[in-house]
């Protein structure tokens, strides 16, 4: 369970694999990643709808589609610096 209301949604020292099919919406204005591994699938719904903004910084990351497609379309800021990238562009 993930509290729907956060202003900012922090993810630190995590290893995460990003695959919903089905979700309640987040109500988060900023996502921040730092230090994570990330496996990123597809979003089969957007639950990040409000999101302004999306850090993500010294993580390692399977899928660079994150980097030019994030999780929503509301997203104006993106940030992504000091990670390192492995996969299939």
């Amino acid at each position: 369970y993930l509290y729907t209301g956060a202003h900012r949604l922090l993810i630190k020292d995590s290893f995460i694999k990003f695959w919903i099919q089905k979700h309640h919406a987040i109500n988060t204005e900023e996502i921040i990643i730092k230090g994570s591994t990330i496996v990123y699938g597809k979003l089969s719904e957007e639950i990040f709808h409000m999101a302004k903004r999306f850090i993500c910084t010294d993580s390692f990351i399977k899928n660079v589609e994150i980097c030019y497609k994030p999780f929503t379309e509301s997203i104006k800021e993106l940030v992504v610096i000091r990670n390192d990238y492995y996969g299939i562009l």
